[in-house]
């Protein structure tokens, strides 16, 4: 989600309501309730910090790498 925004600010600010439809897209429609995920977001992103860029590089790859594994291996739903 980082990836889309500048900053935690800038994802926190953002309007609610914007910020539940860009949940709602980019999580193509699995979360039943985007408006309370996209409140529980604020909160994270209010309570984060940026990383240096080659530990945030870094980071990244690691979590992608893990969905990726995650997504291969997974049951049917």
């Amino acid at each position: 989600m980082y990836d889309c925004f500048e900053t935690a600010g800038s994802l926190a600010n953002m309007d609610v309501n914007d910020r539940a439809a860009f949940l709602a897209e980019k999580g193509k429609n699995r979360f039943p309730d985007a408006t309370k995920v996209a409140g529980a977001v604020v909160v994270a992103a209010k309570n984060s910090y940026k990383l240096p860029d080659p530990v945030n590089a870094s980071l990244t790859q690691v979590i992608s790498i893990s969905i990726s594994y995650h997504a291969c291996h997974a049951g049917p739903d």
